[in-house]
């Protein structure tokens, strides 16, 4: 909990204790009552006490608990567009994906990375991107310094040499 949170209770732990000890040592007709005023007092500094641990300890709860990351649901409203084929508003992508109203920033998202095209009210694939285009595997040019691996020798004839 940051230090400003805790001097409020701080300030009320010493007021409260300050108020029990006054009412302790008054002596009039009226101390019977001002006895239960005092525990009352008591009461509610040891509920402040209590409070403050247990916002420290949920505090440190929170802390240790590491956040785990939402799923995209990119790659399943890209096949969801790729499946029907025409463009779909964003509650009509929603209502197929079940997805209640959490699609509002990953389509605005996608749009401004050029994922998807936003025609009215309607989402679509940008030309190109059909079912078929994939992204081509990675691979490395063959090093420059290294020997060409030899081919391995084929099997039942031998290599004839001339002469």
């Amino acid at each position: 909990m940051p230090a400003t949170a805790t001097e409020p209770v701080r300030l009320a732990h010493a007021f409260l204790t300050t108020q029990r000890a006054i009412l302790l040592e008054a002596s009039s007709a009226e101390m019977a009552l001002r006895q239960q005023l005092a525990e009352a007092c008591f009461l509610l500094q040891t509920a402040d006490e209590r409070i403050t641990a247990l916002e420290a300890q949920l505090l440190a709860a929170q802390q240790a608990t590491p956040r785990r990351p939402t799923p995209s649901l990119r790659p399943a409203i890209v096949a969801l567009l790729q499946q029907r084929g025409a463009p779909l508003t964003r509650m009509q992508i929603e209502e197929a994906m079940e997805a209640g109203t959490r699609l509002a920033e990953p389509l605005r998202d996608m749009v401004k990375a050029g994922r998807l095209v936003l025609e009215g009210d309607r989402y679509r694939l940008p030309p190109g991107a059909s079912e078929d285009a994939k992204p081509a595997a990675f691979t490395l040019p063959p090093d420059p310094t290294r020997a060409p691996e030899p081919e391995p020798a084929k099997r039942g004839r031998k290599a004839r040499t001339g002469g």
